[in-house]
């Protein structure tokens, strides 16, 4: 296999587990958290803190290597299949892989400074939050934070949607070219 398979497979693969990764929090993680009726605010605040963590950690060993790999995976393309011998989709994919490509980095990319200049004030100020919650006698905070982690909440998906049309792109490129 060569730099390029590597490269799209690599790109693909992380793109689609940051994705997974990313679906999970609003679909399984948050309605468990809110249907559990016997949790604390203090405790639904730890849950969100932790699977912010985890989520970060993961993100920021994927996000960068999957762009890369795009990259990579872009600058060795080419569109060298005559385009006669194929069907209209494969032609159109083959004959544009190096713009997919790119495009699928891109999104993967933007996942950059948009956690970092859209989402980190909210984040800071979850995480600022939890601390005095954990320090408070009674675990109250004078914020409402479910409000706040429903509002983290709609951010991060928007940072799933950046993810999975990465995702998506790179899948197309690698089935159809």
């Amino acid at each position: 296999m060569s730099v390029q398979d590597w490269s799209r497979i690599i790109g693909t693969v992380g793109a689609g587990t940051m994705s997974g990764l990313m679906l999970s929090i609003p679909l399984w993680s948050f309605p468990v958290m809110w249907g559990v009726p016997s949790l604390s605010e203090k405790e639904r605040v730890h849950i969100w803190s932790k699977t912010y963590a985890i989520g970060k950690a993961t993100a920021l060993k994927l996000i960068p290597v999957s762009t890369l790999s795009f990259l990579i995976s872009a600058y060795y393309s080419s569109s060298s299949t005559p385009l006669t011998t194929l069907s209209p989709i494969h032609a159109f994919v083959s004959h544009n892989r190096r713009s997919i490509l790119l495009l699928a980095a891109g999104f993967m990319a933007l996942n950059i400074p948009y956690t970092g200049l859209r989402m980190n004030p909210h984040i800071h100020k979850l995480q600022r939050i939890e601390r005095e919650m954990m320090q408070s006698p009674d675990g109250k905070s004078e914020h409402d934070t479910d409000a706040l982690i429903t509002h983290w909440l709609g951010l991060h998906n928007v940072r799933f949607a950046l993810t999975f049309t990465a995702f998506a792109l790179a899948l197309t490129e690698l089935v159809f070219a």
